[in-house]
């Protein structure tokens, strides 16, 4: 969805509240928690902006989406938000906002666009180090070993 209405209502639990009412619309509205960044908010105009999409890659940890909008937009993905979600217009990196609780939103600008959210959490640069690191100490020790048998083995002990 593009969004013309934004509203931010902070704390716990009010984002609920405010889309319980009966005049919340999803398809203009979006909710956030926290206030939008002073970039994206000057580049809104508040009209609706017209919104075609195409999705052209969708599986579970990356999407691509090719956007067309008539005017600068906040989009609502309707796809849960979780740490670990980084998305990329043009290639170049947007930030994802909290939309309606839940949803990815981000600023897409007026125009043709390529759109792609791609999950890439946290934990795993720091484990794949860690596997390199111990794979390299695995071949470490068995040179380390390897080379330990080199030497002549002792002569059987003579008995008299």
């Amino acid at each position: 969805n593009a969004l013309s209405q934004v509203q931010v209502i902070p704390g716990e639990g009010k984002d609920l509240e405010a889309m319980a009412n009966p005049d919340f619309n999803p398809a203009q509205q979006v909710v956030l928690s926290a206030p939008l960044p002073a970039g994206i908010s000057s580049q809104l105009s508040g009209k609706q902006a017209q919104l075609k999409y195409e999705i052209s890659k969708d599986e579970v940890d990356d999407q691509l989406f090719k956007v067309q909008l008539d005017a600068n937009s906040l989009v609502t993905v309707s796809e849960n938000v979780f740490p670990g979600w980084k998305a990329w217009v043009d290639g170049n990196p947007a930030e994802i906002l909290t939309g309606n609780h839940v949803f990815r939103t981000l600023l897409v600008p007026a125009g043709d666009h390529q759109v792609e959210f791609r999950y890439v959490p946290a934990w795993l640069t720091p484990l794949l180090w860690g596997m390199i690191a111990w794979c390299l100490s695995a071949v470490a020790y068995a040179v380390f070993q390897l080379r330990g048998r080199r030497t002549a083995p002792l002569a059987p002990a003579q008995t008299n």
